[in-house]
């Protein structure tokens, strides 16, 4: 019960603690905020308001008329259209295939919808912290500074954040150099991986989103019928025709009802007419659930077009980085080949990829200062590279003198003494 809670806990603070997109969180926070109040607002009307009302015979009594009520309500209702031929007219149709089945399972259908929505974060959230960085952390660290503002705590933050993800990035580098060490296929392709797996992650995290917000529109076409997939399109037809499109076959306001009742071995079939109040509340929410959906399908799919040019092409990755140091006034324009050096083999893609996450979610400033910090230590990893280097060298060649040193003397004791 207590993950329950912390998972829709964690709902309310959907930009704390995800390391996502604005657009990720159209569908993680704000349609399950949209879909939970429809819910609670559905299911308050039924215990508070009457659901159904119905159009009993004279002669029923009072416990007649609730239990009536009370079955049709629990029963599968049939839609009748305002110029449905009588019973006994031949032109008649069947209205057996119309069905209004539904209605009752509004709210608990919704709640389904609102945890596969969430679903894709709480994946995102468990994959993004096996790559060796929780992202979260980086937005959350990101958002605290644009809040602090430019002060000391700012500052400080900033640099742990960078020393954060120097550990991460020189981690990632020790995993590669171990994996190419590998002579087998698989520790070739987890070399692939290091460096993409938090694009190649994310990547197919956008797509589940796309992949989930289009079902649902279906699945909805599934649950309700009548070609709500078309429900938006029809709508706007009808309102360009001038037409009345609150008059719908998908939300039928009045419905008949097949009342079976027993009276000793005998059941008699009363064709009971009810009115749905609850459809005309429906079916404003399901005109607005349905552009919504919309909208966040063709705003999600933007985003995962947006995120696959600017995550997969490394020029794309380097044109941003130096523009930020530009700003920042940390290299000139005629350091570009160390710009590429830095971006394609101390950040790679995965570095990259978080430090626009950082952006989306705080600001492009607070973005530059991480990335002024990471450019600062890695000039000075390349210093003490080149340090380390010079050192190894002048050992190599002290060691290579002796050793010239050493073949002399003996070479010369070997003249002198042919014994030794």
């Amino acid at each position: 019960m207590d993950k329950l809670f912390d998972i829709f806990g964690g709902v309310s603070q959907t930009k704390l603690g995800g390391g996502d997109s604005f657009t990720d969180q159209l569908s993680c926070k704000y349609t399950v905020y949209i879909l939970s109040l429809v819910v609670i607002l559905s299911t308050t009307r039924v215990f508070i308001d009457e659901p159904i009302s119905c159009y009993c015979p004279t002669h029923f009594t009072d416990n007649q008329v609730e239990y009536t009520k009370k079955t049709c309500w629990v029963m599968n209702t049939q839609y009748i259209e305002a110029h449905e031929a009588p019973r006994n007219d031949p032109s008649r149709k069947d209205s057996a295939e119309k069905l209004v089945t539904y209605y009752q399972w509004i709210p608990l259908f919704l709640t389904l919808q609102a945890i596969l929505f969430y679903t894709p974060r709480f994946i995102w959230k468990r994959l993004n912290k096996k790559s060796g960085i929780a992202v979260n952390n980086i937005t959350d660290g990101s958002i605290d500074c644009l809040r602090k503002g430019d002060s000391e705590e700012s500052q400080k933050t900033i640099t742990f954040l960078a020393q954060y993800m120097e550990r991460f990035l020189g981690w990632q580098k020790q995993k590669l150099d171990n994996n190419f060490k590998g002579k087998n296929k698989l520790c070739h392709l987890r070399s692939t991986l290091r460096g993409n797996y938090l694009v190649v992650v994310y990547l197919a995290i956008k797509a589940l989103y796309i992949a989930n917000v289009i079902g649902q529109i279906f699945l909805l076409n599934a649950f309700l019928g009548n070609d709500f997939h078309m429900y938006g399109i029809d709508v706007v037809s009808r309102l360009i025709r001038r037409l009345p499109w609150r008059i719908s076959y998908r939300f039928p306001r009045i419905t008949r009802c097949n009342l079976p009742i027993r009276v000793v071995d005998t059941v008699h079939t009363h064709k009971i007419q009810c009115v749905l109040p609850m459809n005309l509340f429906y079916e404003i929410i399901f005109i607005f659930i349905w552009f919504w959906f919309v909208f966040v399908a063709a705003a999600t799919v933007g985003s995962f077009i947006f995120w696959l040019v600017n995550s997969i092409r490394m020029s794309v990755q380097e044109s941003y980085i130096k523009q930020r140091l530009l700003v920042m006034e940390k290299i000139t324009k005629d350091q570009r080949e160390e710009v590429k050096t830095f971006v394609g083999d101390y950040l790679k893609r995965d570095g990259c990829f978080v430090l626009r996450m950082a952006a989306k979610n705080s600001s492009d400033l607070i973005a530059s200062e991480l990335i002024c910090e990471l450019w600062d230590k890695y000039r000075a990893s390349c210093k003490m590279d080149e340090r380390n280097t010079k050192n190894s060298r002048l050992s190599l060649s002290f060691e290579e003198k002796n050793s010239t040193l050493r073949r002399r003397e003996e070479a010369a004791m070997a003249a002198i003494d042919p014994k030794y």
